[in-house]
């Protein structure tokens, strides 16, 4: 498992949060996920088995109740080396 803390930066409040990784090569989108809301620092943990060596980056939204708004709250750039 691999897991990446995002410190929570933003003002914002959100019901969840949706996770999604893409590619660094073709900005494809390979893994998405819901993520429950919390107040502090988000962890997300990704099993690397479903992904190839090389870059990748998370981008995690807000996500509002009763809504399809989506918020970019923050982008998180890493690499597989294994």
């Amino acid at each position: 498992m691999i897991a990446l803390t995002v410190p929570h930066e933003w003002e914002e409040t959100y019901s969840a949060y949706e996770g999604q990784i893409e590619r660094g090569a073709d900005h494809r989108v390979v893994l998405s996920s819901t993520i429950g809301a919390t107040a502090g620092d988000l962890t997300i943990s990704i099993r690397p088995g479903r992904l190839e060596t090389g870059s990748y980056v998370l981008t995690l939204y807000g996500l509002r109740d009763g809504t399809a708004e989506k918020t970019k709250v923050e982008r998180v750039p890493f690499t597989l080396t294994e």
